[in-house]
Protein backbone atom coordinates (compact mmCIF):
# COMPACT_ATOMS: atom_id res chain seq x y z
CA UNK A 1 0.00 0.00 0.00
CA UNK A 2 1.66 2.28 0.51
CA UNK A 3 -0.44 1.93 2.25
CA UNK A 4 0.73 1.11 6.04
CA UNK A 5 1.74 -2.41 5.20
CA UNK A 6 5.36 -1.25 3.78
CA UNK A 7 7.47 -4.29 3.64
CA UNK A 8 11.40 -4.63 2.70
CA UNK A 9 10.94 -4.36 -1.26
CA UNK A 10 13.97 -6.22 -2.51
CA UNK A 11 12.03 -9.38 -1.72
CA UNK A 12 9.70 -7.92 -4.89
CA UNK A 13 13.36 -7.20 -7.03
CA UNK A 14 13.79 -11.14 -6.86
CA UNK A 15 10.41 -11.98 -8.46
CA UNK A 16 11.44 -12.41 -12.04
CA UNK A 17 14.43 -14.28 -11.61
CA UNK A 18 13.40 -16.80 -9.66
CA UNK A 19 10.43 -17.58 -11.41
CA UNK A 20 12.56 -17.80 -14.41
CA UNK A 21 14.73 -19.98 -12.60
CA UNK A 22 11.98 -22.05 -11.50
CA UNK A 23 10.52 -22.30 -14.62
CA UNK A 24 7.02 -20.63 -14.04
CA UNK A 25 6.52 -17.92 -16.10
CA UNK A 26 4.06 -19.86 -17.82
CA UNK A 27 1.46 -21.24 -15.00
CA UNK A 28 -0.11 -20.77 -11.93
CA UNK A 29 -2.27 -23.67 -10.27
CA UNK A 30 -2.91 -25.74 -13.48
CA UNK A 31 -2.22 -23.64 -16.81
CA UNK A 32 -4.73 -24.89 -19.44
CA UNK A 33 -8.66 -24.60 -20.45
CA UNK A 34 -11.88 -25.95 -18.99
CA UNK A 35 -15.33 -25.84 -20.98
CA UNK A 36 -16.70 -26.56 -17.09
CA UNK A 37 -17.35 -23.10 -14.71
CA UNK A 38 -15.47 -23.36 -11.78
CA UNK A 39 -17.41 -23.16 -8.95
CA UNK A 40 -14.80 -22.82 -6.49
CA UNK A 41 -11.45 -20.25 -5.96
CA UNK A 42 -9.07 -19.94 -3.46
CA UNK A 43 -7.86 -16.05 -2.38
CA UNK A 44 -4.73 -15.08 -1.30
CA UNK A 45 -4.32 -11.58 0.73
CA UNK A 46 -2.75 -9.93 3.39
CA UNK A 47 -5.25 -8.76 5.30
CA UNK A 48 -4.62 -9.43 8.86
CA UNK A 49 -5.31 -7.15 10.85
CA UNK A 50 -8.24 -7.84 13.27
CA UNK A 51 -10.78 -5.06 11.47
CA UNK A 52 -9.41 -5.18 8.19
CA UNK A 53 -9.55 -9.01 8.40
CA UNK A 54 -12.91 -8.83 8.98
CA UNK A 55 -13.98 -6.58 6.48
CA UNK A 56 -12.63 -8.59 3.75
CA UNK A 57 -14.02 -11.50 5.20
CA UNK A 58 -17.64 -9.80 4.88
CA UNK A 59 -16.79 -8.76 1.33
CA UNK A 60 -15.56 -12.34 0.32
CA UNK A 61 -18.79 -12.88 1.94
CA UNK A 62 -21.53 -10.87 0.00
CA UNK A 63 -19.44 -11.82 -3.34
CA UNK A 64 -19.66 -15.20 -2.49
CA UNK A 65 -23.26 -14.92 -2.19
CA UNK A 66 -23.28 -12.83 -5.16
CA UNK A 67 -21.50 -14.76 -7.90
CA UNK A 68 -22.45 -18.49 -6.77
CA UNK A 69 -18.60 -19.04 -6.43
CA UNK A 70 -17.46 -21.06 -3.47
CA UNK A 71 -14.36 -18.46 -2.03
CA UNK A 72 -11.21 -20.42 0.10
CA UNK A 73 -9.87 -17.24 1.13
CA UNK A 74 -6.69 -17.21 2.63
CA UNK A 75 -3.69 -14.44 4.63
CA UNK A 76 -0.12 -14.08 5.08
CA UNK A 77 2.00 -11.98 6.65
CA UNK A 78 2.40 -8.43 4.69
CA UNK A 79 6.02 -9.19 4.90
CA UNK A 80 5.97 -12.86 4.05
CA UNK A 81 3.33 -12.46 0.65
CA UNK A 82 6.12 -12.02 -2.05
CA UNK A 83 8.29 -14.92 -0.95
CA UNK A 84 4.45 -16.97 -0.77
CA UNK A 85 3.38 -16.14 -4.18
CA UNK A 86 7.28 -17.38 -5.38
CA UNK A 87 6.92 -20.62 -3.47
CA UNK A 88 3.16 -21.50 -4.68
CA UNK A 89 4.58 -20.14 -8.53
CA UNK A 90 6.92 -22.70 -8.19
CA UNK A 91 5.01 -25.43 -7.41
CA UNK A 92 2.54 -23.96 -10.18
CA UNK A 93 -0.19 -23.68 -7.14
CA UNK A 94 -0.85 -20.25 -7.23
CA UNK A 95 -4.46 -18.92 -6.01
CA UNK A 96 -7.33 -17.88 -8.12
CA UNK A 97 -7.62 -14.27 -6.80
CA UNK A 98 -4.31 -12.49 -5.68
CA UNK A 99 -4.07 -9.18 -3.33
CA UNK A 100 -0.60 -7.36 -4.20
CA UNK A 101 0.79 -4.34 -3.14
CA UNK A 102 0.87 -1.78 -6.09
CA UNK A 103 4.46 -1.61 -6.10
CA UNK A 104 4.96 -5.01 -6.20
CA UNK A 105 2.67 -6.07 -9.17
CA UNK A 106 4.72 -5.06 -11.85
CA UNK A 107 7.46 -8.11 -11.23
CA UNK A 108 4.92 -10.30 -10.60
CA UNK A 109 3.43 -9.23 -14.02
CA UNK A 110 7.01 -8.97 -15.92
CA UNK A 111 7.27 -12.96 -14.93
CA UNK A 112 4.12 -14.36 -16.94
CA UNK A 113 1.97 -15.32 -14.37
CA UNK A 114 -0.64 -12.51 -14.27
CA UNK A 115 -4.16 -12.77 -16.89
CA UNK A 116 -4.97 -9.03 -18.31
CA UNK A 117 -7.90 -8.20 -16.60
CA UNK A 118 -9.77 -7.50 -20.00
CA UNK A 119 -9.57 -11.49 -21.09
CA UNK A 120 -11.61 -12.43 -17.53
CA UNK A 121 -14.34 -9.54 -18.39
CA UNK A 122 -13.55 -6.95 -15.61
CA UNK A 123 -14.78 -3.64 -16.25
CA UNK A 124 -12.63 -0.73 -15.57
CA UNK A 125 -14.95 2.18 -15.78
CA UNK A 126 -15.15 4.50 -13.14
CA UNK A 127 -11.90 4.04 -11.77
CA UNK A 128 -9.40 7.26 -11.33
CA UNK A 129 -6.53 7.27 -13.07
CA UNK A 130 -4.53 6.87 -10.32
CA UNK A 131 -6.43 3.34 -9.85
CA UNK A 132 -5.77 2.23 -13.35
CA UNK A 133 -1.70 3.22 -13.13
CA UNK A 134 -1.13 1.03 -10.41
CA UNK A 135 -2.95 -1.74 -11.15
CA UNK A 136 -0.93 -1.23 -14.80
CA UNK A 137 2.20 -2.57 -16.78
CA UNK A 138 3.60 -1.91 -20.57
CA UNK A 139 0.17 -0.61 -21.25
CA UNK A 140 -1.85 -3.90 -19.98
CA UNK A 141 -3.92 -3.54 -17.05
CA UNK A 142 -3.52 -6.57 -14.24
CA UNK A 143 -5.07 -5.21 -11.18
CA UNK A 144 -7.65 -3.34 -9.94
CA UNK A 145 -7.67 -1.42 -6.20
CA UNK A 146 -10.79 -1.78 -4.13
CA UNK A 147 -9.28 1.27 -1.33
CA UNK A 148 -6.21 3.89 -2.54
CA UNK A 149 -4.84 5.75 0.17
CA UNK A 150 -1.31 8.10 0.28
CA UNK A 151 0.06 10.50 2.65
CA UNK A 152 -1.33 13.80 3.81
CA UNK A 153 0.06 15.62 6.69
CA UNK A 154 -2.15 15.17 10.38
CA UNK A 155 -1.41 18.17 12.76
CA UNK A 156 -2.39 19.13 16.33
CA UNK A 157 -5.00 21.87 16.32
CA UNK A 158 -4.35 22.61 20.06
CA UNK A 159 -0.82 23.33 19.54
CA UNK A 160 -1.13 25.25 16.39
CA UNK A 161 -3.88 27.63 18.27
CA UNK A 162 -1.48 28.15 20.98
CA UNK A 163 1.25 28.89 18.84
CA UNK A 164 -0.96 31.16 16.99
CA UNK A 165 -0.20 29.39 13.73
CA UNK A 166 -2.15 28.15 10.90
CA UNK A 167 -0.89 24.28 9.02
CA UNK A 168 1.73 24.68 6.23
CA UNK A 169 1.18 25.14 3.21
CA UNK A 170 4.60 25.55 1.67
CA UNK A 171 7.94 24.01 2.62
CA UNK A 172 9.16 27.79 3.84
CA UNK A 173 5.83 27.67 6.44
CA UNK A 174 6.47 23.81 7.35
CA UNK A 175 10.21 24.14 8.50
CA UNK A 176 8.65 27.78 10.39
CA UNK A 177 6.27 25.66 12.03
CA UNK A 178 8.18 22.60 13.15
CA UNK A 179 10.58 25.15 14.61
CA UNK A 180 8.24 27.24 16.68
CA UNK A 181 6.24 23.78 17.73
CA UNK A 182 9.43 21.94 18.97
CA UNK A 183 9.37 22.86 22.52
CA UNK A 184 10.48 20.53 25.63
CA UNK A 185 9.47 16.86 24.67
CA UNK A 186 7.32 17.83 21.59
CA UNK A 187 8.94 17.79 18.20
CA UNK A 188 7.48 19.92 15.19
CA UNK A 189 6.97 17.09 12.33
CA UNK A 190 7.29 13.09 12.28
CA UNK A 191 7.80 11.27 9.40
CA UNK A 192 9.46 7.86 8.53
CA UNK A 193 13.20 7.67 7.13
CA UNK A 194 14.13 4.12 8.66
CA UNK A 195 16.27 1.62 6.24
CA UNK A 196 13.47 0.07 4.17
CA UNK A 197 10.69 1.37 1.63
CA UNK A 198 9.38 3.03 4.63
CA UNK A 199 11.97 6.05 3.74
CA UNK A 200 10.98 6.14 0.12
CA UNK A 201 7.10 6.38 0.42
CA UNK A 202 7.23 8.86 2.66
CA UNK A 203 9.94 10.93 1.22
CA UNK A 204 8.29 10.64 -2.19
CA UNK A 205 5.77 13.57 -1.97
CA UNK A 206 8.76 15.80 -1.17
CA UNK A 207 10.89 14.80 -4.13
CA UNK A 208 7.82 14.14 -6.65
CA UNK A 209 6.30 17.86 -5.61
CA UNK A 210 9.47 19.63 -6.40
CA UNK A 211 9.26 17.86 -9.97
CA UNK A 212 12.03 15.15 -9.23
CA UNK A 213 11.49 11.65 -11.05
CA UNK A 214 13.10 8.29 -10.47
CA UNK A 215 14.51 8.06 -13.43
CA UNK A 216 17.28 10.60 -12.69
CA UNK A 217 17.72 10.42 -8.46
CA UNK A 218 20.42 12.96 -8.08
CA UNK A 219 18.51 16.35 -9.71
CA UNK A 220 18.66 18.89 -8.31
CA UNK A 221 15.09 18.76 -7.46
CA UNK A 222 16.07 15.53 -6.24
CA UNK A 223 19.24 16.63 -3.98
CA UNK A 224 16.65 19.75 -2.59
CA UNK A 225 14.03 17.92 -1.27
CA UNK A 226 16.38 15.42 0.09
CA UNK A 227 17.60 18.59 1.99
CA UNK A 228 14.33 19.69 3.51
CA UNK A 229 14.63 16.68 5.41
CA UNK A 230 17.79 17.55 6.79
CA UNK A 231 17.28 20.62 7.34
CA UNK A 232 14.27 19.68 9.47
CA UNK A 233 16.57 17.32 11.45
CA UNK A 234 19.32 19.50 12.22
CA UNK A 235 17.31 22.35 13.40
CA UNK A 236 15.29 20.01 15.79
CA UNK A 237 12.39 20.32 14.25
CA UNK A 238 12.03 16.59 13.91
CA UNK A 239 13.81 14.14 15.74
CA UNK A 240 17.09 12.60 15.15
CA UNK A 241 15.42 9.26 15.38
CA UNK A 242 13.20 9.86 12.15
CA UNK A 243 16.02 7.59 10.88
CA UNK A 244 14.58 3.99 12.94
CA UNK A 245 10.94 5.69 12.72
CA UNK A 246 8.21 3.28 11.05
CA UNK A 247 4.50 4.48 10.69
CA UNK A 248 3.56 2.66 14.15
CA UNK A 249 6.24 5.05 15.94
CA UNK A 250 4.58 8.38 14.11
CA UNK A 251 1.17 7.04 14.73
CA UNK A 252 2.00 6.47 18.77
CA UNK A 253 4.37 9.68 18.99
CA UNK A 254 1.09 11.94 17.03
CA UNK A 255 -1.50 10.21 19.21
CA UNK A 256 0.08 10.76 22.50
CA UNK A 257 0.71 14.57 21.71
CA UNK A 258 4.88 13.91 21.34
CA UNK A 259 4.75 15.91 17.72
CA UNK A 260 2.55 18.41 16.45
CA UNK A 261 2.64 17.07 12.93
CA UNK A 262 3.04 13.53 11.52
CA UNK A 263 3.71 12.56 8.09
CA UNK A 264 1.02 9.50 7.62
CA UNK A 265 -2.14 7.92 6.08
CA UNK A 266 -5.91 7.51 6.62
CA UNK A 267 -5.43 4.27 7.91
CA UNK A 268 -4.18 5.85 11.05
CA UNK A 269 -7.53 7.77 11.54
CA UNK A 270 -8.97 5.59 13.85
CA UNK A 271 -5.95 5.54 16.09
CA UNK A 272 -6.44 9.12 16.38
CA UNK A 273 -10.03 9.49 17.17
CA UNK A 274 -9.47 6.91 19.90
CA UNK A 275 -6.59 9.25 21.85
CA UNK A 276 -7.66 10.79 24.82
CA UNK A 277 -7.74 14.64 24.33
CA UNK A 278 -6.48 15.10 20.90
CA UNK A 279 -7.74 17.51 18.63
CA UNK A 280 -6.60 17.11 15.64
CA UNK A 281 -6.94 17.99 11.46
CA UNK A 282 -5.23 17.22 8.21
CA UNK A 283 -3.94 18.84 5.11
CA UNK A 284 -2.17 18.35 2.37
CA UNK A 285 1.50 17.64 1.64
CA UNK A 286 3.09 21.74 2.28
CA UNK A 287 4.70 22.05 -1.39
CA UNK A 288 7.80 24.10 -2.20
CA UNK A 289 5.94 27.26 -3.34
CA UNK A 290 1.72 28.74 -3.18
CA UNK A 291 0.02 27.22 -5.48
CA UNK A 292 2.21 23.59 -6.19
CA UNK A 293 -0.40 21.08 -6.04
CA UNK A 294 1.89 17.99 -3.99
CA UNK A 295 2.24 14.96 -6.01
CA UNK A 296 2.00 11.72 -3.90
CA UNK A 297 2.87 7.95 -4.25
CA UNK A 298 -0.95 6.09 -4.37
CA UNK A 299 -0.98 3.28 -1.93
CA UNK A 300 -3.18 0.67 -2.60
CA UNK A 301 -3.38 -2.87 -3.62
CA UNK A 302 -4.28 -4.71 -6.61
CA UNK A 303 -6.18 -7.57 -7.06
CA UNK A 304 -5.44 -9.74 -9.79
CA UNK A 305 -5.91 -12.92 -11.48
CA UNK A 306 -2.82 -15.41 -11.68
CA UNK A 307 -2.65 -17.79 -14.63
CA UNK A 308 -4.60 -20.67 -13.58
CA UNK A 309 -6.99 -22.22 -16.26
CA UNK A 310 -9.75 -20.83 -18.29
CA UNK A 311 -12.71 -21.67 -15.93
CA UNK A 312 -10.91 -20.35 -12.57
CA UNK A 313 -9.64 -17.70 -14.61
CA UNK A 314 -13.09 -16.77 -15.17
CA UNK A 315 -14.59 -16.97 -11.94
CA UNK A 316 -11.93 -15.10 -10.26
CA UNK A 317 -12.85 -12.09 -12.67
CA UNK A 318 -16.75 -12.59 -11.96
CA UNK A 319 -15.67 -12.40 -7.85
CA UNK A 320 -13.13 -9.32 -8.66
CA UNK A 321 -15.49 -7.61 -10.49
CA UNK A 322 -18.30 -7.95 -7.44
CA UNK A 323 -14.99 -6.80 -4.80
CA UNK A 324 -14.39 -3.34 -6.70
CA UNK A 325 -18.09 -3.21 -7.39
CA UNK A 326 -19.80 0.32 -5.80
CA UNK A 327 -21.36 -1.06 -3.08
CA UNK A 328 -18.77 -3.47 -1.72
CA UNK A 329 -16.25 -0.72 -2.24
CA UNK A 330 -18.35 1.26 -0.26
CA UNK A 331 -18.39 -0.84 2.83
CA UNK A 332 -15.02 -2.30 3.01
CA UNK A 333 -13.91 1.60 2.80
CA UNK A 334 -16.16 2.84 5.30
CA UNK A 335 -15.03 0.01 7.48
CA UNK A 336 -11.17 0.65 6.88
CA UNK A 337 -11.16 4.36 6.73
CA UNK A 338 -10.00 3.99 2.99
CA UNK A 339 -10.85 5.89 -0.02
CA UNK A 340 -12.69 4.28 -2.62
CA UNK A 341 -10.86 3.75 -5.74
CA UNK A 342 -14.08 4.56 -8.20
CA UNK A 343 -13.83 8.23 -8.65
CA UNK A 344 -17.58 8.71 -8.23
CA UNK A 345 -17.19 7.36 -4.75
CA UNK A 346 -14.13 8.96 -3.84
CA UNK A 347 -15.67 12.76 -4.02
CA UNK A 348 -18.61 11.46 -2.05
CA UNK A 349 -15.73 10.64 0.43
CA UNK A 350 -14.22 14.43 -0.10
CA UNK A 351 -17.49 15.68 0.79
CA UNK A 352 -18.67 13.41 3.87
CA UNK A 353 -15.49 13.12 5.75
CA UNK A 354 -13.39 16.69 5.97
CA UNK A 355 -10.65 14.36 7.29
CA UNK A 356 -10.19 12.57 4.60
CA UNK A 357 -11.03 15.55 2.02
CA UNK A 358 -7.14 16.39 1.63
CA UNK A 359 -6.36 12.57 0.42
CA UNK A 360 -8.86 12.42 -1.61
CA UNK A 361 -7.68 16.31 -3.50
CA UNK A 362 -4.03 14.44 -3.79
CA UNK A 363 -5.70 11.43 -6.01
CA UNK A 364 -5.72 14.16 -8.35
CA UNK A 365 -2.26 14.35 -8.97
CA UNK A 366 -1.12 11.24 -7.03
CA UNK A 367 1.48 8.94 -9.12
CA UNK A 368 1.99 5.38 -9.33
CA UNK A 369 5.74 4.06 -7.55
CA UNK A 370 6.64 1.39 -10.16
CA UNK A 371 4.58 3.98 -12.97
CA UNK A 372 8.28 5.18 -14.62
CA UNK A 373 10.86 2.64 -13.41
CA UNK A 374 8.38 -0.34 -13.44
CA UNK A 375 10.23 -3.52 -12.04
CA UNK A 376 13.01 -2.08 -11.59
CA UNK A 377 11.31 -0.06 -8.67
CA UNK A 378 12.35 -2.33 -5.35
CA UNK A 379 15.97 -0.99 -6.43
CA UNK A 380 15.22 2.04 -6.86
CA UNK A 381 13.71 2.03 -3.82
CA UNK A 382 16.31 0.62 -1.90
CA UNK A 383 18.78 3.02 -3.64
CA UNK A 384 16.34 5.90 -2.44
CA UNK A 385 16.15 4.95 0.95
CA UNK A 386 20.34 3.87 1.45
CA UNK A 387 20.41 7.62 0.74
CA UNK A 388 18.21 9.27 2.76
CA UNK A 389 20.04 7.27 5.61
CA UNK A 390 23.04 8.41 5.01
CA UNK A 391 22.43 11.88 4.38
CA UNK A 392 20.57 12.15 7.77
CA UNK A 393 23.03 10.31 9.65
CA UNK A 394 25.51 12.79 8.62
CA UNK A 395 27.73 10.26 6.65
CA UNK A 396 26.93 11.54 3.31
CA UNK A 397 25.80 15.27 1.53
CA UNK A 398 22.40 15.12 -0.10
CA UNK A 399 24.21 15.54 -3.35
CA UNK A 400 26.42 12.75 -2.28
CA UNK A 401 24.29 10.41 -1.28
CA UNK A 402 21.68 10.68 -4.01
CA UNK A 403 24.96 10.63 -6.68
CA UNK A 404 25.70 7.04 -4.89
CA UNK A 405 22.26 6.42 -5.49
CA UNK A 406 21.59 7.24 -8.89
CA UNK A 407 25.42 5.87 -9.62
CA UNK A 408 23.61 2.12 -8.14
CA UNK A 409 20.66 2.25 -10.37
CA UNK A 410 22.66 1.95 -13.62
Amino acid sequence: MESKNLRIVMAAGTVLSLLAVTGCASGGASSGTSSEAATSITVLDYRVGEAESAATVAAMDTCSAQTGIKIDRQATPPDQLVTKVLQLAATKTLPSLLMLDNPDMPSIAASGVLVPLKDVGVDAQGFSDGALSIGSYQNNLYGLPWSVNNLALFYNKDLFSAAGIQPPTTWDELKSAAATLSKGNVKGIAFSAAADGGATWQFLPWFWSNGAELDKLNSPQAVEALQLWIDLVQSGGASQSVTTYGDGDIASDFAAGNVAMAETGPWNIPTFDAAAGLNWGTTTIPTPKVGDAPVVPLGGEVWTVPTTNTAEQNAAGKVLACLVSPEVMTTFNDTIAGIPSLTDLGAKVASTSPALAPFVTQIQTAKSRAGLVGDAWPTVSQALWTAIQSALTGQQTAQEALDAAQASVK
